[in-house]
């Protein structure tokens, strides 16, 4: 009851009792929106970040902060 938006379409399409339980159903939630959890980030990403020739300092630190 409290999915909205494209996680509600997901959880309409799985097949009538295909899920026993809370749990099997966390892991197939799970399993299914991975993709959108936020990866953690190491040291070495420092050495990749570039700023661009037209991009101000400001957009720059707000683009690394956000």
């Amino acid at each position: 009851m409290t999915l909205r938006g494209a996680a509600q379409d997901w959880f309409h399409t799985l097949p009538s009792a295909s899920i026993g339980n809370f749990m099997e159903f966390a892991i197939i939630f799970t399993k299914e929106y991975t993709s959108y959890k936020t990866v953690r980030k190491h040291a070495d990403h420092l050495f990749n970040l570039r700023k661009k020739p037209d991009e101000s300092l400001r957009d720059y630190l707000r683009r690394l902060t956000s």
